[in-house]
């Protein structure tokens, strides 16, 4: 059960843009231009160029979808663990997508994309700045399916909240959800306990975990089962014969 202090780490504010290529790209640039501050959400109602992890594209309706990038200053993670904000982002969003969806299984799909059963509702995007052993700024760029009702065939297992609940989501209302809502999970990485909150919650809603399914891995198929997160975030798995490898991002995906 998490445990949440009533208090606000983040000065919240947002930024709102009509259309950007990537709500990223204007917090990097805020970032260099030292313009920016902790807690800072750029959101936008159209992106010309959302992308996703791994270079993917992201496909979003003009006005419909929550599309924004959260800036981070999280001096108090070691460069060496800062899969804990993938984790705290994922579920923050996830916290305020269950709330609006009911009687559905919310889940992370490792490393940080957000599924209502099997369709994906939403991804998160990290591009992080390290300077020495500190790391001096994150940006958390968030993308949630609210009320997008139709996708490209080319995505075959895209949703949205909409798509679930049957109701159309106010998006200023959201996006104001998501950001307390992270702001939350986030304070609870300035403690030892709060960190071990995190991290257990992440593998409670993680997609797949302890079920045997069908993986790939180097155009090798096998059966496995994902038994939890390592300490640098790569995914763990047991074949059948019982032996457990770590794997990281692009290395092994789930075959359908």
């Amino acid at each position: 059960m998490l445990v949440f202090i009533k208090i606000q780490i983040m000065e919240i504010s947002f930024i709102s843009l009509e259309v950007v290529k990537s709500t990223n790209d204007v917090a990097l640039n805020r970032i260099a231009a030292n313009l920016a501050t902790e807690g800072e959400m750029i959101c936008a109602n159209l992106q010309e160029q959302g992308r996703g992890q791994g270079g993917n594209c992201w496909d979003s309706q003009a006005g419909k979808n929550l599309l924004c990038s959260l800036i981070l200053t999280p001096h108090q993670v070691v460069p060496a663990k800062q899969f804990i904000l993938t984790q705290v982002v994922s579920l923050g969003v996830l916290h305020v997508i269950e709330s609006w969806v009911t009687n559905e299984t919310c889940s992370v799909k490792w490393p940080n994309d957000l599924y209502i059963n099997d369709k994906k509702v939403g991804g998160i995007l990290f591009q992080n700045i390290i300077k020495g052993h500190v790391l001096d700024f994150a940006v958390a760029g968030i993308g949630v399916n609210v009320n997008q009702e139709v996708f490209s065939e080319d995505l075959p297992n895209a949703g949205s909240l909409k798509n679930f609940c049957g109701m159309e989501i106010p998006l200023t209302q959201f996006r104001s959800q998501v950001a307390h809502s992270i702001d939350q999970f986030y304070q609870l990485t300035y403690s030892k306990a709060g960190i071990q909150q995190i991290e257990t919650q992440y593998l409670n809603k993680l997609y797949r975990i302890n079920q045997w399914n069908n993986y790939r891995v180097s155009e090798r198929e096998f059966i496995g089962m994902i038994v939890g997160i390592d300490e640098f975030g790569r995914l763990a798995v047991k074949n059948q014969d019982g032996q457990v490898r770590c794997h990281l991002f692009k290395e092994i995906e789930f075959v359908v």
